[in-house]
């Protein structure tokens, strides 16, 4: 240790420069590494959801669960599989091993579920993972300053997301509440009597008819039946038009035996910033993009858009602002170190 001081005291040009070269490295790492709040961890394990609307718990576990389960089993590094039947709903969770990559997993799972055989009226399985990188890094807020939600909720799906969408570094950008439209069709028992139409035979045509896009309900005395939009009708004027049945004087139309009506879908809950009827839009980051700078990227491109001036865009969260806080303290901590050292 003494002939290392003696070195150091004796060729202390060299040490100087050493010193300066390691603090231009530690600055130049911070301002070009990424930053992150939270380390990109991904879970070795892999969420499956099916929808089968109007089934009961057991014959979801039954039909899907339980025969799913099976025909994962076996796969490479599984530790066990677990699963979840609610009312319509299927939940299967595949845990691996800690060593396993989970996009090879993932893949094998793909595999697997391509071979499997749903029953009739199921749709198609739902495969997700869980990783930090899947939170929100932004949240904004838009409020309605003139109390016009659909307005706003339109505003945020056809200009603000879309614009978002492309800034480097975006993964994600999600359009969270506000005010969804809904189609209501009310069949006419009377009208429908007379034209010889039945219930079954709606819900046929629509289905005949490529039902692709939630709408909203059908309803016939106290019973709901979900409805759907054709992929080609976009009003309620094309609702009506559908054929749903024929008779002696014709076809029958939907708007024959039906009051067809688009509307607001009801809401389960009130999004309010200071006192604003709001909605919220997520932005997730891609994978080891710098979070620091996608909020500047992003702020940037929400500053050119030309939205209406009653308009509110607010940030709620932004991983970037504790991120920046973390850096200018460890910044300091080191200038006081390196001035100490010195």
């Amino acid at each position: 240790m003494r002939a290392i001081i003696r070195w150091c005291l004796t060729n202390r040009p060299v040490v100087i420069l050493v010193a300066v070269l390691m603090m231009g490295a530690g600055v130049f790492a911070t301002f070009n590494l990424n930053q992150e709040l939270l380390p990109d961890i991904s879970f070795p394990s892999v969420f499956i959801v099916t929808a089968d609307p109007g089934a009961g718990p057991e014959v979801v576990d039954r039909d899907i669960s339980q025969p799913m389960a099976a025909a994962l089993s076996g796969l490479p590094n599984l530790k066990h599989v677990q699963t979840r039947s609610s009312e319509g709903f299927s939940t299967v969770v595949v845990t691996f091993g800690l060593d396993s990559q989970l996009k090879d997993d993932t893949d094998a799972i793909n595999g697997r579920l391509a071979r499997f055989n749903l029953p009739p009226g199921a749709g198609k399985p739902v495969v997700q993972t869980f990783s930090f990188a899947a939170f929100p890094s932004i949240t904004y807020s838009v409020a309605a300053g003139d109390g016009n939600l659909a307005r706003v909720t339109a505003e945020a799906k056809d200009v603000i997301a879309p614009a978002l969408q492309g800034v480097a570094g975006v993964a994600q950008v999600q359009v969270v509440g506000g005010e969804q439209p809904q189609v209501t069709i009310t069949l006419d028992p009377i009208r429908m009597a007379l034209k010889q139409v039945g219930a079954a035979q709606v819900q046929a045509a629509l289905g005949g008819a490529q039902v692709d896009l939630p709408a909203g309900e059908l309803n016939q005395g106290t019973q709901t039946v979900p409805v759907e939009v054709v992929s080609t009708a976009r009003t309620a004027d094309d609702l009506r038009s559908i054929t749903v049945g024929g008779g002696p004087n014709g076809p029958v139309k939907l708007g024959d035996i039906a009051t067809v009506a688009s509307g607001s879908a009801p809401v389960n809950g009130i999004s309010r910033t200071d006192g604003k009827p709001s909605l919220a839009i997520q932005v997730t980051k891609a994978s080891g993009a710098n979070a620091v700078t996608l909020s500047s990227d992003v702020q940037a491109k929400i500053n050119t858009l030309r939205l209406d001036p009653n308009d509110r865009v607010t940030v709620i969260t932004d991983a970037a602002d504790g991120i920046k806080g973390s850096i200018n303290g460890l910044v300091e901590e080191g200038l006081i170190g390196a001035f100490l050292a010195v």
